[in-house]
């Protein structure tokens, strides 16, 4: 069974899951899973998004006493 605690699930259009099917073939010497070319793509984004581990962060809005 699936470890929750580390994974969670997404749901794909038919024509995304196949194109993923697609560029696993594609971009590797040997095919990946699917899983693992979303996770391959996924980090390579997020580096552009966050070059240096950082990123935005979200603020926390304080709350004002009245």
């Amino acid at each position: 069974m699936t470890d929750i605690t580390k994974f969670k699930n997404v749901s794909l259009s038919k024509k995304t899951y196949s194109d993923v099917g697609v560029l696993s073939k594609e971009i590797f010497d040997v095919p990946l899973s699917l899983s693992k070319t979303i996770e391959y793509l996924v980090e390579k984004e997020i580096k552009k998004v966050k070059p240096n581990g950082q990123g935005r962060q979200s603020k926390k809005r304080s709350r004002k006493r009245r």
